[in-house]
């Protein structure tokens, strides 16, 4: 109160007069009023303030507002195209196992088709060996191959045979005799392709062919020579053409020096004139190998 009665005195003019009650009533009231007007003043200005910070920090979310909806339309546009691919990928992998079903299927109606085959080509196989006769080249002698191509030779009479009931049969046709007659020098040799038995355990096997025979060949004869894996052990006829050796077993003790060689007598005669070509191999009938014998 006393700041108030301070205040009026500060605002009568006429202090040397006598105020009336009504006098003060207005001064106060007055008083009173600019003392509320400049609260109010102060509100406001506070106010203000507080509403500019307020605009600008809704401002301020604002723009965060849109930058989050950007992202998220961003995402939700990913997860459609996720949604899609995902959707394709499972398309994509019932179609594969679909087709990997199928291909099951075939694969067993092959497996089946192979297995009834098989089991075909062997009753052919032993029908054919059952129906050919062929006029061997006995021979009572068996030598193994020396390292170079001096072996001893094996001649002997041609009597007629025939061949056993069932065999592995590895043949090798050689074409255009005629020229290689003229050309190849009686020590030198045709080595055929490395071939591997089917239902034998036989993993290398070779033909060497002296057209014009090895060292010690008959004249106008041919040598044979068969080279295969150390420690094996075949029965076999070698043959070529329509002569056919007898019966032979041999082990082999080394892929150079123990082979076995044949000779053949007049190789002309079993050169075939339609393709100048001549067929030569051997039958195997048995393989014994690490104490195991396997019969074809």
């Amino acid at each position: 109160m006393s700041s108030l009665y301070r205040d009026l005195a500060l605002a009568s003019p006429s202090l040397g007069r006598p105020k009336s009650v009504w006098d003060d009533i207005r001064d106060m009231h007055r008083v009173r009023a600019e003392i509320i007007a400049r609260e109010a003043d102060r509100r406001i200005e506070d106010i203000s303030t507080a509403y500019d910070s307020v605009s600008l920090e809704n401002a301020q979310l604002k723009t965060r507002n849109d930058v989050l909806l950007d992202k998220l339309d961003t995402l939700e546009r990913d997860v459609r195209a996720l949604k899609l691919t995902s959707a394709e990928a499972e398309k994509s992998e019932a179609t594969l196992r679909t087709e990997v079903s199928a291909l099951d299927v075939e694969t067993s109606r092959l497996k089946v088709d192979n297995a009834r085959l098989e089991e075909e080509n062997c009753k052919l196989q032993s029908r054919i060996d059952c129906l050919v006769t062929c006029p061997p080249c006995v021979s009572p002698c068996v030598s193994p191959c020396a390292p170079s191509p001096c072996l001893s030779p094996c001649v002997a009479p041609c009597v007629p045979s025939f061949c056993p009931g069932r065999c592995e049969r590895i043949e090798w046709r050689i074409f255009g005799m005629t020229s290689k007659f003229r050309t190849v020098s009686p020590l030198a040799c045709l080595s055929s392709p490395t071939r591997k038995c089917v239902r034998l355990p036989i993993e290398r096997i070779e033909l060497d062919f002296y057209p014009n025979g090895a060292a010690g060949a008959p004249p106008r004869g041919c040598s044979v020579v068969i080279r295969c894996t150390r420690g094996t052990t075949l029965t076999f006829q070698v043959f070529m053409g329509c002569k056919r050796s007898a019966t032979v077993t041999h082990s082999f003790t080394g892929w150079a020096a123990g082979g076995y060689r044949h000779d053949f007598p007049r190789v002309r005669e079993e050169v075939e004139p339609c393709d100048d070509a001549i067929c030569l191999g051997l039958d195997i009938f048995s393989c014994s190998k690490n104490g195991r014998t396997w019969v074809a």
